[in-house]
């Protein structure tokens, strides 16, 4: 944005009148190197990884858990057509809270009001309870892959974003494989979701937990900007 005499993320942009020497503050940025050499890279990618872990635990475990509680399969599946659609519906709204108040805020209400409605898939008991909290479940979850790819630039700027966020997703995509999985293992185990359901309602909180935590450093570089005149 910069580029073209404007700040990134909402900023300010600088008054027309002013042609040349603008001075603009950007964010620092690390190189992959040098964000592999600090600890909030691995602490945001273990958030991250609960968060990847439990997206993927809890798409796989709705449709069996609600055959488990005692709805047949058209129900079971007609519930998780409503998840799909109003985690589509709401994606742009968790992209304005972002905008709003910053991507820290935002996963952090995300995960918490996640974990809050995989503690109410434990109270349904009824249709429409069913329906409703499915809907909560699409509404919430909704915002996760939107936000976590805004959080690398959040810590570690946009200049290397590409190679950082390039080295992350190896772990985070692992870990959200490794959702169904687990699930799967845990119900062979226990003969029961709940569990399953436990799991990653801690894990979300978890991931609010550590990215309330951390935050990102706060040093800028002075760039000067000169516009030529035509």
């Amino acid at each position: 944005p910069e580029d073209i005499g404007l700040q990134p993320d909402n900023g300010a942009s600088p008054p027309a009148s002013r042609r040349s020497g603008v001075t603009a503050a950007t964010e620092q940025s690390y190189t992959l190197g040098e964000a592999l050499r600090t600890w909030r890279l691995w602490i945001v990618l273990l958030a991250i990884a609960c968060g990847s872990y439990s997206l993927g635990a809890n798409t796989f475990v709705l449709v069996p858990y609600y055959e488990e509680i005692g709805f047949s399969s058209a129900i079971a599946a007609s519930a998780l057509s409503l998840y799909g659609f109003t985690s589509i519906l709401t994606r742009y709204v968790w992209g304005q809270f972002a905008d709003r108040f910053s991507v820290r805020p935002a996963i952090i209400v995300q995960s918490l009001l996640t974990a809050a409605a995989g503690l109410l898939l434990l109270q349904i008991d009824s249709r429409i309870s069913l329906y409703a909290i499915t809907g909560l479940q699409g509404i919430a979850l909704s915002g996760f892959p939107t936000l976590q790819s805004l959080v690398w630039p959040e810590f570690f700027g946009r200049r290397h974003i590409g190679a950082i966020v390039g080295l992350t997703q190896l772990f985070t995509t692992l870990a959200s494989a490794s959702g169904p999985l687990i699930g799967g293992i845990i119900f062979d185990r226990t003969g029961t979701y709940e569990v399953t359901i436990w799991a990653f309602v801690v894990t979300w909180i978890a991931c609010a937990v550590v990215i309330f935590a951390v935050r990102p450093t706060r040093h800028v570089e002075q760039v000067v900007v000169s516009v030529i005149e035509a």
